[in-house]
């Protein structure tokens, strides 16, 4: 279930929660997180979302936030189901995908 708690509760709960996942990199800034949902947004003008990152983000955090952005989303638009954020995973340089299962 996408959860308001702190980052400190959830960390672990979350399989490798404390990993510092942008450690290493310390040139990227930002992320791009997009929702694309089928039958409530056009996949032109999909929401987009800017995460703010450096070297001490850790999954935890990073899914937090996306927990928050997803649950805003679904708000917006009347989406009324249970979700839990199943993994997060980096997919291309800076892109990341979460993969979201219906309870």
């Amino acid at each position: 279930m996408l959860s308001w708690d702190s980052v400190d509760r959830i960390t672990p709960l979350i399989t490798g929660g404390a990993d510092l996942i942008f450690k290493g990199q310390p040139r990227l800034k930002r992320i791009e997180f997009r929702i694309m949902w089928t039958g409530y947004v056009d996949p032109k003008e999909d929401e987009k979302y800017y995460i703010a990152v450096d070297e001490a983000t850790t999954r935890a955090k990073l899914g937090h936030i996306v927990a928050i952005l997803v649950f805003k989303f679904m708000k917006e638009h009347g989406i009324g189901v249970a979700l839990a954020l199943a993994s997060l995973n980096n997919v291309y340089d800076s892109s990341w995908q979460a993969t979201l299962h219906i309870l």
